[in-house]
């Protein structure tokens, strides 16, 4: 019953293909984080002045609590495989801790829809 009239409904699946929308974007948004090599990351990371300007406001946005989690996973020792499989988590668990309200706003901020 409720596959029949509540998910197939039109207006459940457009909310469905605007999350979608939003999710991607946001990824995408954040992509140039993920293009980096470790030791750019590194200076991103420490906020370094010689580390691209672009990438640096980027990782601002991102939540302390994420990139405390990020810090503790990976150590010097940490292979480069390693390292890039937890920056992928700090993106992923950065969008997917946004709420609904939150998620949009940002997309349309980024996407400079306002």
């Amino acid at each position: 019953m409720a596959f029949k009239y509540v998910f197939n409904s039109k207006e459940v699946e457009a909310r469905e293909l605007q999350g979608y929308k939003i999710i991607f974007g946001l990824l995408d948004c954040y992509k140039p984080i993920l293009k980096l090599n470790r030791s750019v990351f590194k200076s991103v990371l420490e906020d370094e002045k010689e580390a691209p300007l672009f990438e640096r406001r980027l990782f601002k946005k991102l939540s302390g609590k994420h990139i405390r989690s990020y810090c503790n996973n990976v150590k010097d020792e940490s292979s480069d495989d390693i390292e890039f499989y937890y920056r992928c988590r700090l993106l992923q668990d950065y969008i997917s801790g946004m709420t609904d309200q939150f998620s949009y706003d940002e997309y349309r901020a980024m996407m400079v829809a306002d």
